[in-house]
């Protein structure tokens, strides 16, 4: 027997939106972020189990708009 798994396994760094993120709920917390809430973009990445740079390329586009 080997130990490789039977399915692949990784981390989902950066990439598109995952299916359980709740895309309004993210901008909302980088809004509040952003104007003094005292948490960081990394406590809201963190929060919500995405990367700062999946923040940075689809949530402030949208709020920058």
């Amino acid at each position: 027997m080997s130990d490789i798994p039977q399915q692949r396994q990784y981390n989902r760094l950066g990439g598109r939106p995952g299916l359980g993120v709740d895309f309004r709920a993210v901008c909302d917390a980088v809004l509040q972020a952003r104007n003094g809430s005292g948490e960081t973009i990394t406590d809201v990445a963190t929060r919500f189990g995405v990367s700062r740079g999946w923040i940075y390329k689809w949530v402030y586009p949208v709020l920058n708009a």
